[in-house]
């Protein structure tokens, strides 16, 4: 099987961990598909696997500090998972179509999770047991 292959099977076990809402295995998988796609020099999997590994890192912490209803993260898992979806089809991109059509998927991804993340900074209750002065990262 080759790399490629091999990254989209990374992609799928990203989808799986992401529909049990299980967002550390999310950073996990995303760290292997860093980690891979260095080893064998696919650059845009390096590219790919740093992106999610960002998001995931962002909003395992939003999680755990933050109280939210479960259902308040599909549409954000929702979107993520298009995103994925879309870039297992697209890889690898040999026209810069393909690539631009990729970088506005990663976008729109990485702007539904900021918003959450800075929603939850202004918004949501920290979860029980979090110190009353805890201060959320970057002031917010």
């Amino acid at each position: 099987m080759d790399y490629i292959e091999k990254f989209k099977e990374g992609l799928e076990r990203l989808r799986k961990s992401l529909a049990g809402s299980n967002f550390r295995g999310c950073l996990n998988n995303s760290t292997d598909l860093t980690r891979t796609s260095e080893f064998v020099d696919f650059d845009e999997g390096v590219l790919i696997g740093e992106f999610f590994e960002n998001l995931f890192d962002n909003l395992y912490d939003v999680v755990q500090l933050y109280e939210y209803k479960k259902e308040e993260l599909e549409p954000l898992k929702k979107e993520i998972d298009t995103v994925i979806q879309f870039i297992q089809t697209a890889i690898p991109s040999g026209n810069s179509q393909t690539k631009a059509r990729i970088y506005d998927a990663m976008i729109k991804a990485r702007y539904i999770s900021t918003k959450f993340q800075v929603q939850s900074y202004r918004e949501r209750k920290h979860k029980k047991g979090m110190p009353p002065d805890f201060e959320p990262p970057f002031g917010y």
